[in-house]
């Protein structure tokens, strides 16, 4: 199986992402995963080069010509790694172990939200994610 991101790497991978040069609003480490989930079950193989610019800005803009090469780089690679695993679970075990959010560690619920249970707090960024593809990529074909 390709090897996964260790914890260290998956932290260093959540630092890059909030690097992402500002006005950019990229994807938190957790939205990251449920999208390369959503990503890797469209109807058709999307290429890098598709699927990688909504990863740094959820309003469609690019990263800045001058944005850091070893910072994209590094970014880049990380990502391409994490995606690569969670296809060769998919395809050898039939899934995988998505990254949630720790319910102890998210502030409290506001009062202007639903009450949700934890599990579903604990999904909520992953499955916005997920979401996030499907947007991206509604209608693809094969």
């Amino acid at each position: 199986m390709q090897a996964d991101l260790t914890d260290d790497e998956l932290d260093e991978l959540a630092d890059l992402l909030d690097a992402t040069p500002a006005p950019l609003a990229p994807l938190d480490l957790l939205m990251l995963d449920g999208y390369l989930a959503g990503v890797l079950v469209q109807p058709r193989l999307v290429p890098t080069e598709e699927w990688l610019p909504p990863v740094f800005d959820t309003e469609g803009r690019p990263l800045p010509d001058d944005a850091d090469p070893a910072w994209r780089s590094r970014c880049t690679a990380l990502i391409e790694r994490r995606k690569a695993a969670l296809n060769a679970g998919i395809g050898e075990f039939g899934g995988f172990d998505p990254l949630v959010a720790d319910v102890d560690r998210l502030p409290p619920a506001s009062e202007y939200e639903p009450a949700l249970p934890d599990a579903s707090r604990a999904l909520l960024p992953w499955v916005a994610g997920f979401q996030w593809a499907q947007d991206c990529f509604p209608g693809l074909e094969e």
